[in-house]
């Protein structure tokens, strides 16, 4: 397919920058796009008009003409991003305002804020089960949908204390489900739920 130079000038530079981001599939992380999404626009059997570049641009936090440039300019993306790094026993109605602290996370970690996970309550007793110990950094999104089997954030009942634990359903009722069989199982209600863990970091032994 015939390309004016424009065109290929746009695909060149993308080339450029996605090889300095470890590829195709590692770039597409870091700016939220799949990587056929990327391998499409850097293929010159696909037109891949301006408009589409500068949507690339946008969401790779660039100036919207990054693509039409000819300066040379070697732009590294970030590959972490920070959020409000929570106590458990600080979380209370308005959560954001108890952080004073933050930790990076993966660019494209979906949620809000983190937590840092204190004691054994979610350490696998049987094999198979998550296992998060103490350390462990989880992203919270508050936004999302709580379903059972999800690992969430839970206000304690009479509490502004919240808990990590696996939400379970058992005969129309809701539980706190601890990975550590040495834990209750707290009933709560889905009004009590913060937000969904999406991610997990857990520190090396």
């Amino acid at each position: 397919m015939d390309m004016d130079a424009k065109t290929l000038h746009r695909k060149a530079k993308l080339r450029e920058l996605v090889a300095r981001h470890d590829g195709p599939a590692a770039f597409g992380r870091i700016i939220g796009k799949t990587r056929s999404y990327v391998s499409q626009l850097m293929s010159e059997d696909y037109p891949g008009g301006e408009a589409a570049f500068r949507r690339l641009a946008d969401a790779a936090g660039l100036p919207s003409s990054y693509f039409d440039t000819d300066d040379g300019e070697r732009i590294q993306l970030p590959k972490s991003k920070e959020l409000p790094l929570l106590q458990l026993e600080e979380v209370g109605s308005n959560l954001m305002n108890h952080s004073t602290k933050t930790v990076p996370v993966a660019l494209d970690a979906e949620g809000q804020f983190a937590v840092r996970l204190v004691g054994d309550s979610m350490v696998a007793s049987s094999p198979g089960d998550v296992s998060l110990p103490s350390g462990t950094i989880v992203v919270v999104n508050a936004e999302r949908k709580p379903m059972p089997g999800n690992i969430v954030v839970a206000r304690l009942d009479g509490s502004a204390s919240a808990t990590v634990r696996q939400l379970i359903e058992d005969s129309g009722f809701y539980y706190l489900r601890p990975m550590n069989n040495n834990y209750s199982r707290p009933k709560v209600t889905l009004d009590q739920i913060l937000g969904v863990v999406t991610s997990a970091t857990v520190p090396l032994a």
